[in-house]
C-alpha cells in the first residue's frame, strides 16, 4: 500500500515493538520519512491497512488506499466531523468529542490503538501527539530555539536535527539513534543539495530503503 500525499526519498524503518492487539490490528512499526529537499519527517504506524502519520511537529493524518471499503461520518454522527472516515476496511476509527474540548475532532483511536495528545497544561506541546499505543513522543522545548516543537524522542529512539550553523541542511534529520545522516551541501552539485549522501552507524532494528 502506498501512502497518500507523500513523496519520500528515504524510509527509515525503526521497528520498536510488535504489540499484538485485535486481529489484523497490530502496532507494527515506526518509520521516519525525510523529504527529498524538505526538512520535515514523518513517523508512521501501521494499523491493519491504515497508516497513521505523525510529522515532526506532532500532527496526525491517516493514509489508506482509496480503493479500500470505507465508511464516512454524516451530519448525524455526533462523535465525528462530517466527512471524516469512521471505519476503513473493517477497522473502526473514533474521535474526541465535545466532552474533551482540548482534543475535539482529533483521532482518539484506530482499532484497539489509543492516541493521546498533550493538553492545555503543557503550553509548549499543547495539541501535539503524546502517545500512540504504548509509544510516547517527547519534543524539544523553548530552550532549544533551532528545534523547538520538533520530536525529540519516539519511544526510546532519540532524533536530532541539523541546526542554524549548517545552512545547507538546517532542519534536516541529523541522527536517529546511533545512525547519522549526511546530505549533499553547497560544496556539491547544486542539483544534489538536500539529498541524502550517506548513512553511518548502526541503530538496532533500523532498516533503510531508498528510492
Amino acid at each position: 500500500m502506498k501512502p497518500l500525499h507523500l513523496s519520500p526519498l528515504m524510509l527509515l524503518y525503526c521497528f520498536l515493538q510488535f504489540q499484538p492487539v485485535a486481529k489484523a490490528q497490530t502496532l507494527a512499526a515506526i518509520r521516519l520519512i525525510s523529504g527529498e529537499r524538505k526538512t520535515n519527517c514523518e513517523f508512521i504506524y501501521q494499523v491493519g491497512s491504515i497508516e497513521v502519520s505523525v510529522d515532526q511537529h506532532g500532527r496526525i493524518r491517516l493514509n489508506y488506499d482509496a480503493r479500500e471499503p470505507a465508511q464516512f461520518a454524516t451530519a448525524f454522527d455526533a462523535d465525528a466531523i462530517e466527512g471524516r472516515p469512521i471505519q476503513i476496511n473493517g477497522v473502526p476509527i473514533k474521535y474526541y468529542n465535545q466532552f474533551d474540548m482540548d482534543n475535539l475532532g482529533k483521532v482518539k483511536s484506530i482499532g484497539d490503538i489509543n492516541i493521546a495528545y498533550y493538553d492545555r497544561f503543557d503550553l509548549d506541546n499543547k495539541g501535539k501527539v503524546k502517545s500512540i499505543g504504548t509509544i510516547r513522543f517527547t519534543y524539544f522545548d523553548r530552550f532549544d530555539m533551532d528545534n523547538q516543537g520538533k520530536i525529540k524522542m519516539a519511544g526510546n529512539i532519540p532524533v536530532s536535527y541539523y541546526d542554524r550553523f549548517d545552512m545547507s541542511n538546517k532542519g534536516n534529520i541529523k541522527s536517529i539513534g546511533n545512525s547519522t545522516i549526511t546530505y549533499y551541501d553547497d560544496f556539491d552539485d547544486r542539483s544534489l543539495i538536500g539529498r541524502i549522501k550517506a548513512i553511518r552507524g548502526n541503530t538496532p532494528k533500523l532498516f533503510v530503503e531508498t528510492f
